[in-house]
């Protein structure tokens, strides 16, 4: 098929198989005895000593040659292993001969973790840049690739491509590298048995399979795209919000209704249907999760009313991190106190037999075979021949004894006894019967509102014996609108309806005829059909990663012949963080898909990829896909495979969805209220990168850090210089500021989070309080020793634990992508030698991912210099406090203090529409413990533009302005807002008013029109000099922006002072 665009999916699928076929610059760990040391010089002549060939060949049966990995460059790890620095792909023979594998930029290799990129940060060892290793293969190792003869040829070849990408010969990069901590290796080689493309194998065969029979399902429509678009806020126009309120049937929880765009979100996934990819960008903190389960609760509710068997639901992603994601999201869905009807009522297998325990999850983890017997001890597990859950579960003393535990459960919520197959009939009537009731409820507020009729709907449900015990049941009542019923549906019925749903499937579990276990391995059509039947009547969701995920659905074949694949078999694909997902890596499971949700964030860590772009182009173009096609259709669509594509940029262009301005609109839907981040961090993440489009909804006295200190600080480190470590950098004298900052807060943090916290379910461990982020790795290892050594000389009493050093999360923005800390700490590592922190500059996706993990306080350590220095820390300055003080200190009085903001000379009486001749404000000093910047606001894109990175080894004088700035610049509302609040202007009640509701106060007052995300300036406003700025996003495409001039500023603050706004 040739999409609107002018590419077939054919072409793209042929083009990403051969990507994958050239490998993927692994990565590849010499350990477990599995390898042996050969010299150097012994190497070279291409023969191992028979001894050492025995060895690798001990556990084959076999005489034919095995394939081997060699290491020509190596960093000792520890334990006995080696990291391989420099590869060669050879092929061994039982004599000892060994031929080497050599193919363009494929073998010899190193590894793309060992590359500097956009995505990779320095590690303790790095090579050298990605670019130099491909145009290495591009211009001086172009010819000698294809003279190569011998294994001593291979091995100068690998040579030669160290000095390209190093400058130096491997043994010159050894011993000058060398330190006491970092051992390389040169004159000492390792030999492992190796199958590079084994992780790849079976995402190949799918390839394989989608090229040989053109059965591609749903990844032709990733590739080729939805034909018509349409707007996220289109999904409620007219009937919208009934037909999908209608169509929304489950809930997993009972706590809190889904927010707005959640909402949404949802309501598109549920319109859209078979055959369609629904992609949803969720920024951090926005409730993915939860989005998720809601998504997941309607389906199988979905299925049950329909009486159908269960859908089978697979969570995927290409990293371990994202999976257990996934799995935990769906691990426990029991509240801690529930009532009869919301838990399992189904045992937990053990030892062959019923279990006391329920069951908690309704999701089983696939893992790889490594990785069993420690994913075993967390997670229910299962096999690609059906040897875990389903087999512990359908063993007939389980039944027998689950049986009876079920019975007596369902007599406890329905009050009446009947064996398993009349209790599934009871079932399912009652979820019919609550179902209906939630469709009478929607269908009388939508047309006759809460009236006589729908009080008297509401006074049945309030005695229906099936909906008794529901917390928030007696809210249904007071619901004056459609919106509010939809909510409080979320919390009341649909989460009834699900557990019913849940038991149903339960009981459908207990009556199947399972497969006999001479049976269950097999994968035949038959076996197949049987087995996804019912499998997921007991856990509807399967969560492991891409390369996984074709083992399980591969079908019987005759030797000799291809493998098939069951085309279509998964009811839902979900992929987690496919921000970080490789689309070539990423596409192969869309085809066992019907339909899919992704979600993900292209705004944070995005994938490691193995080529650049010009390799990429080559590759594309092998298949017979045109440069300038390449180039114009599949880059902006994420369908290559090097920067900037991904998963979730594949999926957002494919998917029928848009959101955001509407004359220049964004793919996908989007989720925008954030509720992890205290108001002030978040604003920086909302501005660097997301166009102001999330909403802030977690309140500043939420935290428990409220009025004990700034949420956003920057704390200046005197004395601060950086050094190079290989290609990364440290900085000790913020190392040690760091450490002081620890060991001075710490027990102040501990009584704040653990001492005062009286439920012990809800303390973190001490570790888990704070979290260190850096970009360089170097840097990491450098706070990690001066917090070791400080802690060796702690006094008694101090509530540091003696590990702390070890057990705390430091590291680049990597470690600690998904997960959050109370506070965290930023070290910018550059010093005041520095011109410009040019790798934090030119990566605002990683700054973006080090932010949004602070929930209630951010300290940004950095040279003096670093201070509204270059486009990220002059937007940094806007955010942050700049101060000295630690946690619960004052601020000590200035000698003669001064106002934050001069009185205002009088000035005639304003009115909306009537321009007034407002002051100019004059420029005023701050004191040097607690500075607020306040220094012109300007957008990412505008501050990269006016400062562009230097190049190598230059430097610039410090930005003008800083603490003096003038103040009368125009502003836009989040500016305005925080200029408020400095100077004392905003009332106590609205400590935590939002740009997005103070917005909604300025369209209540004739300054703006419109709607969220799409607000224009009214004539009025224009008048007293409310103005739009053209901007231009980082992809290129344009935007407008608000700003209030002096003029403006002043007449605003008189109608807020006098209660008009």
């Amino acid at each position: 098929m040739t999409s609107q665009h002018g590419v077939t999916d054919a072409a793209v699928i042929e083009y990403f198989a051969r990507v994958l076929q050239r490998g993927q610059l692994d990565e590849v760990t010499f350990g477990d005895d599995r390898f042996v040391a050969v010299p150097r010089a012994d190497l070279r002549l291409g023969c191992l000593p028979q001894e050492k060939t025995d060895k690798l060949f001990s556990r084959k049966k076999t005489k034919a040659p095995i394939p081997v990995v060699v290491s020509l460059l190596s960093l000792q790890i520890g334990g006995g292993k080696h990291s391989g620095l420099v590869l060669l792909a050879a092929s061994l023979r039982p004599d000892g001969t060994l031929d080497p594998v050599v193919e363009t930029g494929s073998s010899p290799w190193i590894p793309a973790e060992r590359l500097n990129s956009p995505q990779v940060t320095g590690r303790e060892v790095m090579l050298g840049d990605q670019e130099a290793f491909w145009s290495a293969f591009h211009g001086p190792l172009s010819a000698e690739v294809s003279q190569v003869e011998t294994f001593g040829g291979a091995v100068d070849l690998a040579d030669a491509l160290t000095k390209e990408v190093t400058g130096l010969a491997p043994q010159e990069f050894a011993t000058r590298r060398s330190t006491s901590r970092t051992v390389l290796e040169a004159d000492t080689c390792y030999v492992m048995e190796f199958e590079r493309i084994s992780a790849a194998r079976s995402l190949l065969e799918l390839y394989d399979h989608m090229q040989r029979t053109g059965e591609r399902g749903l990844a032709s429509r990733l590739i080729l795209g939805a034909p018509d678009k349409h707007h996220e806020r289109d999904i409620h126009v007219g009937d919208g919000l009934l037909t999908r309120a209608l169509a929304a049937c489950g809930s997993m929880s009972d706590g809190f209704p889904l927010t707005p765009s959640q909402r949404r979100a949802v309501h598109g996934f549920l319109t859209d249907g078979d055959g369609d990819v629904t992609a949803v960008s969720g920024p951090p903190g926005t409730g993915k999760t939860t989005m998720l389960q809601a998504v997941v609760a309607s389906t199988l509710t979905r299925r049950a009313l329909d009486e159908e068997p269960p859908p089978l639901i697979v969570g995927t992603s290409t990293n371990n991190q994202a999976v257990t994601n996934i799995i935990d999201a769906f691990a426990s869905v029991t509240k801690e106190e529930p009532g009869p009807l919301d838990h399992r009522w189904l045992p937990q297998a053990q030892d062959g037999a019923a279990g006391d325990a329920p069951m908690t999850s309704l999701a089983v983890y696939c893992p790889s075979k490594a990785k069993w017997n420690e994913a075993a001890r967390k997670y229910l597990v299962e096999d690609d021949s059906r040897a875990g859950v389903y087999a512990d579960h359908s063993d007939e003393a389980y039944l027998e004894a689950a049986r009876d535990r079920f019975v007596t459960k369902a007599f406890e919520y329905f009050g009446s006894a009947s064996d398993v197959a009349g209790l599934r009939t009871l079932l399912h009537e009652a979820l019919c019967e609550v179902d209906e009731t939630r469709r009478r409820l929607l269908a009388t507020m939508a047309t006759e509102g809460p009236g006589t009729r729908y009080a008297d709907l509401c006074q049945r449900v309030l005695t229906n014996p099936l909906l008794s015990g529901l917390e928030h049941l007696t809210e249904l009542p007071m619901c004056r609108d459609l919106e509010s019923l939809d909510a409080e549906l979320d919390r009341t019925l649909r989460y009834v309806a699900f557990w019913l749903a849940v038991h149903y499937y339960e009981a459908y579990w207990l009556e199947a005829e399972f497969l006999p276990e001479n049976e269950r391995w097999k994968n035949t059509r038959r076996t197949m059909d049987t087995y996804w039947s019912q499998a997921p009547a007991l856990t509807p969701c399967f969560v492991m990663t891409a390369y996984q995920v074709p083992k399980y659905f591969e079908l019987y074949a005759k030797t000799g012949e291809p493998r098939p694949f069951d085309i279509g078999r998964i009811d839902l694909l979900i992929v987690d963080e496919a921000g970080q997902v490789d689309t070539p890596v990423g596409l192969p499971p869309f085809a066992l898909a019907k339909r899919a949700l992704v979600v993900g964030d292209t705004k944070q860590l995005a994938p490691v990829w193995s080529l650049d772009d010009v390799t990429d182009q080559e590759v594309a173009g092998s298949t017979g896909v045109s440069a300038e096609d390449w180039d114009r259709l599949l880059k902006p669509r994420g369908l290559t495979c090097s920067q900037p594509s991904s998963l979730m940029a594949a999926a957002s262009n494919a998917s029928r969805w848009v959101y955001g301005d509407p004359v220049a609109p964004q793919p996908g839907l989007f989720l925008a209220e954030h509720f992890r981040c205290h108001p002030q961090i978040i604003g920086l993440c909302n501005e660097l990168l997301y166009d102001g489009l999330l909403n802030p909804r977690r309140k500043e006295e939420q935290s428990p850090l409220h009025g004990v200190a700034e949420p956003f600080q920057f704390r200046e480190v005197p004395g601060s210089s950086d050094t190079r470590e290989g290609t990364s950098r440290k900085n000790v004298a913020e190392a040690e500021a760091i450490t002081r900052w620890i060991v001075d807060n710490f027990d102040a943090l501990h009584e704040v989070y653990i001492d005062r916290q009286e439920d012990p379910n809800k303390r973190p461990k001490p570790e888990e309080i704070i979290g260190v982020v850096t970009p360089f790795s170097a840097q990491a290892r450098a706070v990690r020793t001066a917090l070791r050594q400080a802690i060796q000389s702690l006094p008694a009493g101090s509530h540091i634990p003696s590990g702390l050093a070890e057990a705390l999360t430091v590291g680049t923005a990597h470690r600690l992508q998904g997960a959050e800390r109370p506070v965290i700490l930023f070290s910018a590592v550059y010093g005041q030698s520095e011109g410009t922190a040019s790798f934090i500059d030119g990566n605002p996706e990683l700054l973006n991912v080090a932010v949004s993990r602070a929930k209630d306080l951010l300290v940004v350590f950095g040279a003096e210099r670093r201070w509204n220095n270059g486009p990220a820390f002059s937007l940094i300055s806007q955010y942050a406090t700049r101060t000295t003080l630690d946690i619960g200190e004052e601020p000590e009085p200035p000698a003669e203090p001064q106002p934050l903001v001069p009185t205002p000379a009088p000035t005639p009486t304003y009115t909306v529409g009537q321009p007034a001749d407002l002051p100019i404000r004059e420029k005023v000093s701050e004191p040097v413990t607690t500075s607020t910047g306040g220094s012109p606001r300007m957008t990412f894109a505008t501050l990269r533009a006016a400062n562009p990175a230097p190049g190598p080894g230059s430097t610039s004088p410090p930005a003008p302005g800083g603490e003096a700035e003038d103040r009368g610049e125009a502003l836009p509302v989040s500016g305005l807002l925080k200029q408020w609040a400095s100077s004392g202007h905003l009332l106590p009640e609205d400590s935590g008013l939002t740009a997005a509701a103070f917005n909604l106060r300025l369209h209540t007052a004739g300054i703006l029109a419109g709607e969220p995300g799409a607000w224009t300036v009214t004539a009025a406003g224009e008048m007293v000099g409310v103005t739009t700025e053209p901007r231009t996003r980082r992809d290129g495409s344009p935007y407008d922006v608000i700003l209030y001039g002096l003029q403006a500023q002043e007449g605003l603050l008189r109608l807020y002072r006098t209660g008009r706004l």
